[in-house]
């Protein structure tokens, strides 16, 4: 099975491709700069950006699922994670696939009561226009027909991976922060079982 991956060059997104290799699957990454992430073997750059539809379905191209880990990067619009997202949707829809798996964060949506008071300070007022970018983002692809995930994890961190995070779909657990490693494993569990279709699960 191969994964198409948007966003692999940041933390979490180079997490992941070396758990999802290392859980035997194939991977195409979409990069503007193929040396962020170096020879990786059993991964496949395409040398683009998420704002071009013809890059995106050539990175979708032969895979069966695709995991979106977009972030806020330098050179790119406000609305990349919105714009991005709905254009790797509308390139499944062309190339026939469903599964899809996109990481935004806890403290969107429903989930704004799961975190602490300090955080809710920061979601008002330094990360207020992040949060709103995430926001937009879980719109389209609630209002998608694909097999959608969203993934919200708590603070994260380069601790080393745990392998025992928690998992849930609640809203009154108050999340906490988890590696980027051990919320790696659960985006990789996600493909291997496709569990939580059409749910929203923290990870803390």
């Amino acid at each position: 099975m191969r994964i198409a991956v948007f966003g692999g060059t940041g933390g979490t997104g180079r997490r992941f491709l070396e758990a999802a290799t290392d859980a035997g699957y194939g991977v195409k990454a979409l990069v503007r700069n193929p040396n962020a992430i170096g020879e990786m073997p059993g991964v496949v750059p395409v040398v683009g950006n998420v704002l071009d539809g013809g890059k995106v379905v050539l990175t979708l191209s032969e895979c069966e699922a695709a995991v979106v880990i977009l972030g806020r990067t330098k050179g790119n619009p406000p609305d990349v994670l919105a714009v991005g997202t709905d254009l790797v949707i509308k390139g499944m829809a062309k190339m026939g696939l469903r599964r899809l798996i996109v990481v935004t964060s806890l403290g969107v949506g429903e989930s704004r009561a799961q975190v602490p008071f300090v955080f809710k300070l920061l979601m008002n007022t330094v990360w207020k226009k992040e949060m709103q970018a995430k926001e937009a983002q879980e719109r389209i692809v609630r209002e998608s027909e694909t097999d959608w995930t969203i993934v919200r994890p708590g603070g994260l961190t380069n601790d080393v991976v745990a392998g025992s995070y928690r998992i849930g779909t609640d809203t009154g657990t108050v999340g906490g922060r988890v590696s980027r490693g051990d919320l790696a494993s659960f985006l990789v569990s996600l493909v291997r079982d496709g569990s939580h279709v059409r749910e929203t699960p923290y990870v803390a």
